[in-house]
């Protein structure tokens, strides 16, 4: 190891540079996209329990009515 030339330890170096910035990239890209499904299925979760209980009470006030 101690003969390496510093030219290929610096080629090395940078691409183990561009590795680690191109696969934190990805996992910056990735939580992203985490967070963005997991507040979707949140909202969709909510709406489904609510709304249903919405359109019953909604039908049985008209057929009262009637």
């Amino acid at each position: 190891m101690l003969n390496i030339g510093c030219k290929s330890v610096k080629s090395v170096f940078t691409i183990q540079l561009k590795a680690f910035k191109s696969n934190a990239k990805k996992q910056k890209k990735s939580k992203k996209w985490q967070n963005f499904f997991k507040k979707k299925k949140k909202k969709k979760r909510f709406h489904a329990i609510i709304r249903p209980m919405f359109n019953t009470l909604r039908y049985s006030f008209q057929k009262r009515r009637m």
